[in-house]
This record gives structure tokens, sequence and C-alpha cells, in this order.
């Protein structure tokens, strides 16, 4: 698009490196959602695999987030389906996606929703489960999830 990316000043020839990968994935936040960020999940009975074979897949979308103030954005997040069954979830199965967004201006993280599936065959049967989808910065910094509501599938 045609945002804009404001004054860039680079320091050359000098000992200190602001923007070395080690000292910026010291100092960047991780990302967060916004209070009222929320999981929907959505079936799909028709999907398909990457063969095009036909699939029952289950579609879980969450909001994208933009940089706004300190809150840097979300390039991309860890999905994970934890099992309900004890007093503490346990984490049975995790996804990475990026951001719907990631390879486009961050503008259009507040414009879309980003998306992880799965298919049924991939998710535990007769047990309660919910996805927690965690943001992350290009650093692999998590910030806090969000949660869907429990399921049994």
């Amino acid at each position: 698009g045609d945002e804009d990316l404001g004054t860039w000043i680079i320091p050359l020839d000098t000992e200190d490196r602001p923007y070395s990968f080690e000292k910026r994935a010291e100092e960047v936040p991780a990302p967060e959602f916004d209070s009222k960020a929320s999981v929907r999940i959505s079936m799909k009975e028709n999907g398909k695999d990457r063969l095009k074979n036909p699939v029952k897949q289950l579609n879980v979308f969450f909001p994208g987030i933009a940089s706004s103030g300190s809150r840097p954005r979300a390039f991309h997040f860890e999905v994970c389906v934890e099992t309900m069954q004890e007093d503490s979830p346990a984490v049975v199965l995790t996804k990475k996606v990026f951001s719907r967004g990631a390879h486009l201006g961050e503008l259009a993280d507040n414009e879309t929703k980003s998306h992880c599936t799965f298919a049924i065959s991939e998710l535990p049967a007769g047990i309660p489960i919910r996805f927690a989808v965690y943001p992350m910065n290009c650093f692999n910094r998590k910030g806090r999830p969000i949660y869907s509501s429990v399921m049994t599938l």
C-alpha cells in the first residue's frame, strides 16, 4: 500500500549495533491481543487437504495485531490444542501460522482475521478441548493467549 514508513536513521561505523537481531530480540516486547479479542471456531464439512482430498476441518479464527504505540505487531501466532480433562490444561498439538497480513503493510493486520486450520482427524475425540492462540513477534517472543470456549468433538 501507500503507508508512510516515517524517517529511518541507521548509524554506520559505530560499535553500538542498535538494530542487531540479538539486541532487538531482547528489547522488543511481546505483542498482546486487545482486551476484547476473541477466538471463533468454524467447522468445514467439505475442506481439502494438501493433496486436494476431501476432509472435514475445523478453522480457528482470531484477530491480527498491528503495532500501536509501544505495542509491537504480531507477525505470527502459535495455536495450541489443549485437553481439559485434569485440573490444568495439557497441550496435545501446536501449529504456527503467519498473520494474514504478515507480507503486507501492517495496516492489513487491522483489517483481516488470521486463522489456523485443523483436520478433524488431528484432534482428540470424545474429550474436552480448547484452543489457545498466542501472538508472537518476529523474534519469537510470545504474548498472553486468548482462548476458545471448551468443546468436545
